[in-house]
């Protein structure tokens, strides 16, 4: 993967960055994710080696928040943005159904949520051609539960260098690389 290792900075500056961007999620959301991203980066983390997910805050103003997140098998992506409208939160995709999101978005995003300590009071789905607030009945009511981290970011059946091995052998550092991938 491209960016293994590297910072949300990488993925933003990338120069297919704007067109994927424009692809993925609705016209609408575009220039908000953009802005979201344009600050401090976090590390980009991957998932099973199949999911990626990156995250920073707008320069010059951190209260904004982005997090974008892709399916590389599939090619789906979503972003979500939050602190434009106090205790909002954003989240916009073209191909994703919004209302029956995949587990490893929901997973990823929860994370993002708890590093970030953002407690969301309220939660908007931007789709291609509508804007819709979620219910009380829908999956992301329990983004501010605790997520469970279970172990690396990566399989360990495949670990092979001494790092990779000593953090499969240790249940926290295991987690922490869950987290924090780098």
């Amino acid at each position: 993967m491209k960016y293994q290792n590297k910072s949300t900075n990488e993925f933003v500056h990338d120069k297919n960055y704007v067109a994927f961007l424009n692809e993925q999620l609705p016209k609408s959301f575009v220039a908000e994710m953009r802005d979201a991203l344009s600050g401090p980066p976090n590390p980009i983390r991957f998932l099973q080696g199949r999911f990626f997910s990156g995250s920073a805050c707008m320069a010059h103003y951190c209260p904004m928040k982005g997090f974008i997140w892709i399916d590389a098998t599939t090619g789906m992506a979503a972003g979500a943005v939050f602190g434009i409208k106090q205790d909002e939160l954003k989240i916009g995709s073209v191909k994703m159904n919004l209302n029956a999101p995949p587990q490893e978005f929901i997973t990823d995003l929860k994370l993002w949520l708890k590093s970030e300590e953002i407690r969301p009071l309220q939660f908007t789905a931007l789709a291609e051609k509508s804007t819709f607030q979620i219910k009380e009945t829908s999956i992301y009511l329990d983004l501010n539960s605790d997520v469970t981290i279970s172990g690396p970011g990566f399989d360990c059946k495949k670990a092979q260098t001494k790092v990779e091995k000593t953090i499969c052998s240790d249940e926290d550092l295991g987690k922490l690389d869950s987290v924090c991938p780098e």
